[in-house]
């Protein structure tokens, strides 16, 4: 047998030996404690003849679950189960030894959180299970499923430890019993008699009554939201009551939302009695001030009153704003604004606003019209003056009465000429004094008139400055201190308007 041959056998021999030790080796679990999934809560055990039954809570972001077990408090626990449900049974036990368990969770990765708390039960040749192991119920009356040997003859059942006013009767499987009044954990305690006159050891067992629920408060954030938005939902129940169905509806829309206490979407702790949900909306629900109504059905199965808050709900969905282009036509009085057309899908009207200053808003003081053609895209504005400034800004409403205002535009009206006054011929007229009347003039953007003298035809604005008046009604002029018997005067008026545009009226005399 050459070298290399005897190199292979003596490896394979080492191998062979090096895996039977791995198989004498307990399977260590992975445990990394710390890591995201969380300890399972609500563990409780539940015995009966040579087994124990096991159930808890889901964790978040469980995979699985690991079942840990001891026989003595001092004594570190052994993995004895893994199971992706949240209960199990641990058959084969020894009635009468205490049993120490505890539950760990694991994640998609194999990774393992912490341990639940430690709970200890007694496996016994006695058990009773209440309502077939429910842990809650809504009524006084129960069935109790009762194991013993079987040899026992008779059995003693009571609300009560010292057993006081309580009779032997037949043992049966089955019996029918009225838990002690009042809401809250209550116990039953038996004992049993065999054939020779032996009484057992007094068994108990525990359901918890509870014959009404309640809800105390609904709470949801944000209270307006976009439409597809996302809310938070919390609604808690009187002693914060575990293990039951909670949800929520809109009125006037067919949408249920369920809420969750077991640490997933949105919900903060799992088992605490506090039901949660982040819920994400879709395109159905959309409107203003819509009523949430808050649902509640226990373990026991009680139904809480309907809850509605006073806090309404929203679901905005404002519309796009659009682009105001400008002026299309501009005269002395008017301006004709143009904008682009909306696309919005719940379009209800334009409305237009007109300010004289900068940073016009939707305040009443500058609205001026609302239009429900979504096909109207111009506006002929009236009544204005002439040659002024003028701001607009044009917006949108959806059927949600939601609107999105456009850019502002300051547009102007056409600033024309003043309409020239007609002087008419002086009267009144002394050695010293004469009378000027003329038309009154009608342009809104009228400033004042002006009324120049000369001593010869001509009159101009370079002549003399007799008068300034800035009241359009005030319509004539007496002109004193001048000297009628040695010259002879011409006089024009000159209307000018806020612009400094001016218009001069026809030339008199103090000859004519």
């Amino acid at each position: 047998m050459n070298s290399m041959m005897k190199l292979l056998i003596a490896f394979i021999a080492v191998m062979m030996a090096f895996a039977g030790c791995l198989n004498d080796i307990e399977k260590a679990p992975m445990q990394l404690p710390g890591q995201a999934v969380s300890a399972p809560s609500g563990l409780e055990a539940r015995a009966s003849n040579g087994c124990v039954t096991l159930t808890w809570y889901r964790a978040e972001d469980a995979a699985g679950y690991r079942l840990y077990r001891s026989d003595n408090p001092n004594d570190s626990q052994k993995m004895i189960a893994e199971t992706t449900d949240t209960f199990y049974t641990d058959r084969g036990l020894v009635n009468g030894r205490t049993y120490y368990y505890s539950v760990s969770a694991i994640d998609a990765e194999g990774l393992e959180g912490k341990r639940s708390q430690t709970v200890d039960v007694v496996p016994s040749i006695y058990s009773l299970i209440i309502n077939g192991g429910e842990r809650y119920t809504n009524s006084r009356e129960t069935t109790i499923e009762i194991t013993a040997p079987s040899s026992t003859e008779y059995m003693i059942f009571s609300n009560d430890s010292s057993f006081a006013g309580s009779s032997w009767e037949g043992y049966s499987n089955y019996k029918s019993w009225r838990i002690g009044e009042g809401d809250g954990e209550k116990t039953v305690y038996a004992k049993f008699m065999d054939q020779d006159g032996f009484i057992s050891p007094t068994i108990s067992a525990h359901i918890v009554l509870d014959t009404y629920a309640s809800i105390t408060s609904l709470t949801f954030q944000p209270d307006t939201i976009h439409v597809m938005g996302t809310a938070h939902f919390r609604l808690l129940t009187e002693g914060n009551e575990v293990g039951g169905k909670a949800w929520v509806t809109l009125k006037g829309f067919n949408v249920t939302i369920n809420l969750v206490d077991d640490g997933r979407n949105g919900d903060e702790i799992a088992g605490d009695g506090v039901y949660e949900r982040s819920y994400d909306f879709t395109s159905d629900v959309r409107g203003t001030d819509i009523s949430v109504r808050g649902h509640f059905t226990d373990e026991a199965g009680n139904t809480a009153v309907e809850f509605e808050p006073s806090t309404k709900f929203n679901f905005t969905d404002a519309p796009e704003s659009i682009k105001l282009i400008g002026s299309i036509d501009s005269t002395t009085s008017s301006i004709t604004i143009k904008w682009e057309q909306s696309k919005d899908e719940y379009f209800r009207s334009y409305r237009i606003y007109r300010g004289e200053e900068p940073g016009v808003t939707e305040s009443p003081k500058f609205f001026i019209k609302e239009l429900s053609n979504i096909y109207q895209t111009t506006y002929p504005d009236g009544s204005l003056k002439e040659g002024k400034t003028y701001y607009y800004r044009v917006f949108v409403v959806n059927d949600l009465l939601e609107t999105a205002g456009s850019n502002e535009v300051a547009l102007n009206t056409f600033d024309a000429y003043p309409t020239a006054s007609v002087l008419d011929s002086v009267s009144s007229v002394g050695t010293n004094r004469l009378t000027l009347t003329w038309s009154r003039n009608q342009d809104t953007d009228f400033k004042e008139y002006r009324i120049y003298r000369g001593t010869s035809p001509g009159v101009t604005e370079e002549s003399t400055l007799v008068a300034t008046i800035d009241n359009r009604e005030l319509t004539y002029y007496d002109d004193e201190g001048i000297n009628t018997s040695s010259n002879v005067y011409y006089y024009r008026i000159y209307t000018y308007d806020k612009s400094g545009k001016f218009s001069r009226s026809n030339e008199v005399s103090s000859n004519d």
